[in-house]
Order: structure tokens, then sequence, then C-alpha cells
């Protein structure tokens, strides 16, 4: 997955304020920090140049920044929320510069990951809301890569307290048969299930949105577009 020198942390991209295109929060006023590097290889990612080392230069993608001029830049950016995303945040919870960060920030922080690493004691209590993307077969990885039964146990465990959704992204409705299958084996309430169709244009989106909503709706799960493809298309916000 490549180096990143101690005390640094590798930044793909910063930005805000923009509104939160996903899941519960959708519409929320938030500040985005992506960090680079991932465990999973999905076929359809739409940050591949966060971890593809054969289409991108990975470290120019993602040069290694102190956590001080990361929370300068991040402060600069007026909201109070913060999004920690990625490649795969938490590949980066046992460095010390996430930690000082994310403590010295004073914002409300909600981390998008892919459910694979089970978060660290000081993480989760810096972490006001998980949302949580385990990779379906759609995603092309084999399945012993993409699906980590502690780790989604304990990310069920905060779906039930409250503090974390699942967000499946599937192509066509045969994908929710999947769904249910981790749904089910990990005992997740069906209220903290979201289901977000693949799609990097708006047509694409919304046509799969259709497709997927009355099966959505008969399982008690719930539904939700990538509202910065309808407002901003397949474009980098930085």
């Amino acid at each position: 997955m490549g180096d990143v020198p101690p005390m640094t942390l590798p930044v793909s991209e910063h930005f805000g304020p923009v509104v939160q295109g996903e899941g519960p929060h959708t519409g929320r006023r938030v500040a985005f920090l992506r960090l680079g590097l991932c465990n999973l290889r999905c076929s359809w990612c739409d940050t591949p140049y966060t971890w593809d080392r054969t289409r991108y230069d990975v470290n120019a993608e993602s040069p290694p920044m102190e956590w001080q001029a990361i929370a300068l830049a991040i402060k600069e950016l007026g909201c109070d929320t913060l999004v920690l995303s990625g490649g795969e945040p938490l590949i980066h919870q046992t460095n010390q510069d996430l930690r000082s960060l994310l403590s010295g920030l004073g914002m409300t922080i909600h981390v998008e990951t892919n459910g694979t690493l089970k978060p660290e004691r000081w993480l989760n209590t810096r972490v006001a809301h998980w949302s949580v993307s385990p990779k379906l077969a759609n995603g092309s990885d084999p399945q012993h890569r993409r699906i980590r039964r502690v780790a989604l146990d304990w990310f069920a465990t905060a779906a039930r307290e409250g503090r974390c959704v699942f967000k499946f992204v599937a192509v066509n409705p045969s994908d929710l048969a999947e769904v249910a299958d981790l749904v089910n084996g990990h005992h997740i309430p069906a209220s903290a299930v979201w289901i977000m169709p693949e799609g990097t244009d708006a047509v694409t989106l919304l046509d799969r949105a259709r497709l997927l909503e009355p099966y959505v709706l008969a399982e008690g799960w719930n539904l939700t577009l990538r509202q910065q493809i309808l407002l901003h298309g397949d474009r980098r916000l930085t």
C-alpha cells in the first residue's frame, strides 16, 4: 500500500464547505478530508487516485502532510463537521498524527469506512457517526478481503446504539440478496441500512435508484442517492 513518512498523513484532498451527498446526513454542511491508500480494489471505485498505482502516481496524488498543517487547512474551511474519508481512513488509525489531528480540531467527526477494520478505542471516542460501506461481490474483490466478521459485528453493535449506518452500493436488485444475508447475519437494524445505486452520472444514478426503490422499501431499508453527482457531476470538488 506504500510507505507514509512517520508523523505525517497522506492527504488526497480536503474541501468544503459542501453538502454531504449520501446517507442520513445528506444535505448537511460539512468539510471533507480524504486520506490516501486503501486495502480494497473496487472495480467501480470513484476515488481510484487514492490507491490505484497502475493508473495514478499515488504518492503525488496523496502527498504527506503534518497534522498541524492539515488542521489549519480544515479550520479555514469554516465548518462544524468533518467527514473523514478515503481510500480507507482506518488504515491510518495507529498513526499518531491522525490522533493528534482529530483530538485537536474541536469538530464533530464523521467517518466513512469500508468496514474491514475494527476501530481502536481512541478513535471510537472521537467519532460521532460511522458510515460503513461493506463491499458486495459487484466490486470484484474476493469475499475474504471485503467481508471481515469481527469488524462488521463491532459496527453492527454501534448501529444498534444509533451511532452507525451501513451503506451498500447496489447495481441492480439482485445485489440486494447479498445485502440481506449480511444484514441478517450481523443483526443490523433495518433502520440503519441504506442502499445507494452505483453511478457516476445523473441518468445512470436515477435509473438505478428507480429500479431499486420498490425492493428497498419492501425490505424496510432506506434509499440514498449521491447528491454530489446530481449537483456537480463526476468531478473532484477541490
